[in-house]
């Protein structure tokens, strides 16, 4: 049941982000992970969850001081490209980005509210180390290459 809980109130509190009413929610993502700079949990981050073709902001979240974060973001879109933007301060700026990006997987992406109700279809990324040196990122839209798994 806790499970349950944690996912509805995500549910309640990113439904005014996205600016929909729980009707007219037609797809949804739900995603968990950690960030870590220098093997040391990051809390100080936003994490943005855009859905690309609309430009609408679909969610976010800040990491607990663990440096896991999980929650759900919601589209009035049935098919949203979903890009994750994490922004981060850390003492590590030499090596460190300030913000990186990555993309969740159509697989990834639910109709409705399911992502929510079904632990199988959890974007689940990480640990995610900020701390890695800079570089050309790898892929063609122009995005850290960040892998993420069910």
């Amino acid at each position: 049941m806790p499970f349950i809980f944690l996912t509805l109130s995500a549910v309640l509190f990113l439904v005014p982000v996205a600016g929909l009413r729980l009707e007219d929610v037609k797809s949804s993502v739900y995603i968990k992970g950690s960030l870590s700079c220098g093997g040391q949990p990051v809390a100080r981050a936003n994490i943005t969850m855009i859905n690309l073709n609309g430009q609408e902001t679909m969610g976010g979240a800040k990491p607990h001081e663990s440096g896991e974060f999980q929650f759900a973001g919601v589209s009035g879109d049935p098919s949203p490209e979903v890009q994750v933007v994490i922004e981060h301060v850390c003492d590590a700026r030499e090596t460190c980005s300030p913000a990186l990006t990555f993309y969740v997987r159509g697989e990834f992406v639910c109709p409705g509210t399911e992502c929510m109700m079904d632990s199988n279809r959890t974007y689940t990324v990480g640990p995610i180390k900020v701390d890695s040196p800079l570089r050309k990122p790898p892929t063609e839209k122009g995005c850290q290459k960040i892998r993420g798994h069910a």
